[in-house]
């Protein structure tokens, strides 16, 4: 669960700042992996999530009232 809580905020955070591109992309892989490995929450499909995020238009529009949401 903590997994994917922090690949959904680190995606939507570099989304809504970056926008999405071969960098964002990159970058949120990287944050979210750093992320996952300070808090002892290794999640491999929270990686999935980075990469569908960062493709689909759809989840680019959601906005942070839809983290806590499962």
């Amino acid at each position: 669960q903590a997994g994917h809580v922090i690949a959904t905020a680190t995606v939507l955070s570099l989304l809504h700042v970056l926008g999405p591109s071969v960098f964002s992309r990159s970058l949120a892989m990287a944050a979210m992996l750093a992320a996952m490995l300070l808090t002892d929450s290794m999640h491999p499909p929270g990686g999935a999530l980075v990469l569908m995020a960062v493709d689909s238009a759809a989840i680019q529009r959601m906005d942070w009232w839809r983290l806590p949401l499962p």
